[in-house]
């Protein structure tokens, strides 16, 4: 017989007998799960996202609203600080013997006309068609739509956002009639809104002729170089990322012939 246990206290196991293991009360946790299975490891952390991209969108959409967004508004901005500059310049036309027919008849040739297009690839470089840059090119391609006398337009990114090589285009088909004028006005009006561009230069302006101009800056953390052009039907720029004044200055003229187009 067990030994009589006094009132108030548990009764003890018998000899021979495990007693039971205590259980977790109510509300505290149990015992800790093991780790993963033998020869499972632990999933690798996330690589680190590039901030390449985010900045390179932050720059476009910058660029776009700086350079060429509320392209009406901007572009009458410029021209009217351009209109301020050159009005106490202004000298009256020397009267001139007006040409008798013959003579206008003799040296009146076929006006040639101009027009922009959106070429497939720019100098080696695809569209950019990632869902990111969608809205910022679509804003472009609205704003240029504004232009005063605008005929055609062509707004659109190429490159590789990866690779830190892209090219913005933003160019207008229109009756121009002082190409100095205006393209001194797309600078200024760009400079107007923020955008300030730098160290202005003259590239070659290649078989189109017309005059041009480049300038660098910055546009969201990103360097921009700036390469614009105006004639007699067209006005436009060409904005490249992450790319040397030089490097600029040297590939301007062959993709501005892309996308401006002559014909008699």
């Amino acid at each position: 017989m067990p030994p009589s246990v006094p009132p108030g206290y548990p009764p003890q196991p018998g000899y021979g007998v495990q007693p039971p293991y205590p259980q977790p009360e109510y509300g505290q946790a149990g015992y800790p799960q093991s780790g993963p299975p033998m020869g499972a490891g632990y999933p690798p952390p996330p690589k680190p996202k590039s901030r390449t991209l985010a900045i390179t969108l932050v720059s476009i959409a910058v660029v776009l609203v700086l350079c060429v967004g509320g392209g009406t508004a901007l572009y009458l901005v410029g021209r009217n600080a351009t209109d301020d500059v050159t009005t106490s310049r202004t000298v009256a036309p020397t009267a001139t013997a007006s040409p008798t027919p013959e003579q206008t008849e003799a040296t009146e040739e076929p006006a040639a006309e101009i027009t922009v297009v959106e070429p497939r690839t720019l100098g080696g470089r695809p569209k950019v068609t990632d869902p990111q840059f969608t809205g910022a090119v679509d804003q472009l391609k609205e704003e240029l739509r504004k232009m005063p006398r605008a005929t055609e337009t062509v707004g659109a990114l190429y490159g590789t956002p990866a690779e830190r090589d892209l090219v913005v285009v933003a160019a207008v088909a229109s009756e121009v009639e002082d190409p100095q004028r205006e393209l001194n006005a797309t600078f200024l009006g760009a400079g107007i809104s923020g955008l300030m561009l730098t160290g202005l230069t003259t590239p070659s302006s290649g078989s189109l002729g017309g005059v041009a101009k480049c300038g660098k800056g910055e546009a969201g953390g990103a360097p921009v170089v700036v390469c614009g052009w105006a004639d007699d039907g067209s006005v436009g720029l060409l904005i490249s990322y992450y790319k040397s004044m030089s490097a600029a200055k040297a590939e301007f003229p062959k993709l501005r012939a892309q996308v401006e187009k002559v014909s008699n």
